[in-house]
């Protein structure tokens, strides 16, 4: 199976490209927190971002680590579907994006959102930038209002620890 696309708002439903949805769009860029308008900062797909981080210096080895000038930055490589970059400021913003249509992986995914945080504050700090926000933005028939009630304990939890990590539920 190919790896689905990121970026431009593709949502992953087993390993399938899902519809349509990004960090851009407007209820979803207000639901951020991101302060000014998504038009100031560079919107980067997967791709582009993975471009953005080789441009800036970092290597990614297949399969193993990421490093700086021959330093291990981390043990492995992610990729982010979404970022939007402001390079005046050295900050950064990135997504995944996630659709669900049953009970299966991607509701313990979002459980992953404080370790994405960190290896993404890693490799943002590794080349000079912050990183100011990590979003899941989640859609498909399984997040009904009983689903989502059951994650407010991950949501709590999100907003209870000093890093900017949201859950984003996205309708159809």
């Amino acid at each position: 199976m190919d790896k689905p696309k990121g970026g431009k708002g593709a949502a992953v439903d087993s390993g399938k490209k899902g519809e349509t949805i990004t960090i851009k769009d407007e209820g979803v860029f207000e639901q951020t927190g991101i302060p000014r308008n998504p038009d100031e900062y560079d919107y980067m797909t997967a791709k582009e971002f993975y471009a953005f981080q080789k441009e800036e210096g970092l290597r990614f080895r297949q399969k193993g680590p990421v490093e700086l000038e021959g330093k291990q930055i981390t043990s492995s490589r992610k990729r982010a579907d979404e970022a939007l970059v402001d390079r005046g400021s050295k900050e950064v913003y990135v997504s995944e994006n996630k659709r669900q249509t049953s009970a299966g992986s991607v509701l313990e995914k979002l459980e992953t959102g404080q370790w994405k945080w960190e290896y993404w504050s890693t490799i943002a700090k590794s080349i000079g930038f912050e990183l100011k926000g990590f979003f899941f933005l989640v859609t498909g028939a399984y997040f009904t209002a009983d689903v989502r009630k059951r994650l407010d304990d991950i949501i709590k939890h999100y907003e209870s620890i000093d890093a900017n990590v949201k859950i984003i539920f996205v309708d159809e």
